[in-house]
């Protein structure tokens, strides 16, 4: 699912910025707000995440859409490539779900 986030901004990158600029739209319409709910069941894998799933959700969707815009505005380094879509697949190998054990908190 990163890498489609990833691709998606390199190849619309007008729609990508429009997305998280609240002012260009109406974050109260109804197809928004079936938009976002239908996309965060697929972040979090249900429609009703805990807080264990929501923190690594929200860790998912930081790393790829920093990564995009990294990515856009030519920030990323040289030396990683010039395919955004393998970059992603890459980086993405630094991001572990939790495990079960709670003493890291």
């Amino acid at each position: 699912m990163g890498v489609a986030y990833v691709r998606f901004a390199v190849r619309h990158r007008a729609h990508f910025e429009v997305m998280y600029r609240p002012e260009l739209y109406r974050p109260d319409d109804p197809e928004v707000r079936q938009a976002r709910a239908a996309t965060a069941d697929l972040l979090y894998g249900t429609a009703s995440p805990d807080a264990r799933q929501l923190t690594a959700g929200a860790a998912a969707w930081s790393l790829v859409h920093g990564l995009a815009t990294l990515w856009l505005n030519g920030n990323l380094p040289e030396a990683l490539g010039n395919d955004p879509e393998e970059i992603t697949r890459l980086v993405a190998l630094y991001l572990r779900p939790p495990d079960n054990d709670d003493s890291h908190r």
